[in-house]
């Protein structure tokens, strides 16, 4: 025979799976209820040497190749500081990020690829 405490169990275990299932459909949605885009973070490492001489040769890592953006551009505006110094707000547009960039004597992008289980080079 089942008892009141066995079917008082078994239904309280079915509201709980059910909680969890309503929880897991609400993680996977955001504030607008749109499905959330989920980026796998590659690991990017960014080799930079930013003068002639091989003693500048150096690199940064980052878990993302987003973050890898957002670091040259901080980069670039640690530059500018260094340059002005008295200036309170610096500006620049793109042009200017990019002939930064293209001032360095050599420059490379490494990307983790998951499914190569690797590195690639960007260019």
């Amino acid at each position: 025979p089942i008892s009141t405490v066995s079917v008082l169990y078994w239904r309280e275990k079915k509201r709980e799976e059910k909680r969890g299932e309503r929880r897991k459909k609400r993680e996977n949605l955001n504030f607008r209820g749109k499905k959330k885009i989920v980026i796998i973070m590659s690991h990017t490492i960014l080799m930079y040497q930013p003068t002639s001489k091989l003693s500048s040769r150096t690199f940064s890592d980052f878990e993302s190749l987003e973050l890898c953006m957002q670091g040259m551009c901080r980069m670039f505006e640690m530059r500018l500081k260094n340059d002005r110094p008295s200036t309170a707000d610096i500006t620049y547009d793109v042009a200017d990020l990019f002939n930064f960039l293209d001032s360095f004597e050599d420059f490379s992008l490494l990307r983790y690829n998951q499914d190569k289980k690797g590195y690639e080079v960007l260019n």
